[in-house]
């Protein structure tokens, strides 16, 4: 259906998604087999070309060809079962600023406007001005520290 060679490289994969793409590439070249991502930007800028040009393709040298096939055919999911989940370290946002500690605590709370934030809403829509959203602060704390720190949401 799809041409197996194109510029000289053979097409070991064809897909319709990117990101599919760049990370059999990854896999490829991790398994020191250089490739190339080929139509990626063409489809991400005219998807609706994808079906015409075949979609995003893999490419790697002819020699390297059959053994990427078998790479890629690979089935790697019993790995991901594996990674206990609740061992992965918490994302910077997660962490207190102070110390680095994920023991944090946060609590959402939405801003009550006052008397003059009403006021001035009502000036806003009188005027036809769009009115400004509300702010939701979220307070955190460190209980490793004791630092606190509040942050918009």
């Amino acid at each position: 259906m799809f041409p197996k060679r194109q510029s000289g490289l053979a097409i070991v994969k064809t897909t319709w998604f990117a990101h599919e793409a760049h990370l059999a590439r990854a896999l490829l070249e991790s398994q020191g087999i250089e490739a190339w991502v080929l139509d990626a930007q063409q489809v991400g800028v005219q998807w609706h070309v994808a079906g015409a040009i075949g979609g995003i393709k893999v490419a790697v040298a002819p020699e390297d060809a059959e053994r990427a096939r078998t790479l890629l055919a690979e089935d790697r999911s019993d790995a991901l079962a594996e990674i206990d989940e609740a061992a992965l370290p918490a994302p910077a946002e997660e962490r207190c600023p102070r110390c680095g500690s994920p023991d944090v605590a946060s609590r959402a709370r939405g801003e009550r406007p006052g008397g003059w934030a009403w006021l001035s809403m009502g000036l806003f829509f009188a005027l036809g001005f769009l009115v400004p959203r509300r702010r939701r602060l979220v307070r955190s704390g460190c209980r490793a520290c004791g630092a606190f720190w509040v942050a918009s949401a």
